[in-house]
C-alpha cells in the first residue's frame, strides 16, 4: 500500500481496501487513481453557489450544502427514476460512493477558499497528481510534509 506519492499511505489506497477488503496491485492503485481524479471535477455552478454562502457560515454547515447539491448528478438517482431493478442498483450507488469520495476533496477546498482566503476561482484538477496533491495545492499548501501529512 506504500505506492504512488513519495512511498506515502493515500487516501486512494485506503479507500480501495475499505470497499474491496483487499490491498490493491500497483497498476490496480494506479488506474484506480487516475479514476478518482477523474472525478474530482464539479460543476461550476456548484462552485458559484459555494461562493455565495455567507463567509461566517460554518464550514461544515456548507460542506452539508455542498453535498447535498451534489445530488443533482447522482448516478443512483437517474437510475431508480428510470426503474432500473433493484437487483443492479448496487452499481449505481458505488459510482456515487466513488463521486463522492473524489469530489469531497474539491468541495473542501472550495469552501477552505471561500472562508478563509476570499479566493473565489473555480479549482482545475491535474490529472497528473493525486487527490491529495490536488487539494493540497488547491488550499494554496505547498509544503512537502505537510502533504504527507495530509496524505495519512
Amino acid at each position: 500500500m506504500r505506492e504512488l506519492c513519495n512511498g506515502e499511505p493515500l487516501p486512494e489506497a485506503v479507500l480501495w481496501l475499505l470497499l474491496t477488503g483487499d490491498y490493491p496491485s500497483s497498476n490496480q492503485l494506479n488506474d484506480f487513481k487516475v479514476d478518482l481524479v477523474h472525478r474530482m471535477k464539479i460543476d461550476e455552478n456548484i462552485a458559484k453557489i459555494i461562493y455565495k454562502f455567507p463567509k461566517d457560515l460554518h464550514p461544515m454547515a456548507q460542506l452539508s450544502a455542498g453535498m447535498l447539491l451534489l445530488q443533482k448528478e447522482s448516478k443512483f438517482a437517474k437510475a431508480y427514476q428510470s426503474g432500473v431493478h433493484k437487483s443492479k442498483l448496487w452499481e449505481y450507488m458505488l459510482e456515487d460512493t466513488l463521486d463522492i469520495s473524489a469530489k469531497t476533496f474539491t468541495l473542501a477546498a472550495y469552501i477552505y477558499n471561500h472562508t478563509y482566503k476570499n479566493n473565489d476561482h473555480i479549482l482545475n484538477v491535474d490529472p497528473k497528481l493525486c487527490l491529495t496533491d490536488n487539494f493540497c495545492n488547491w488550499i494554496d499548501f505547498k509544503n512537502h510534509d505537510f502533504k504527507n501529512l495530509m496524505k495519512l
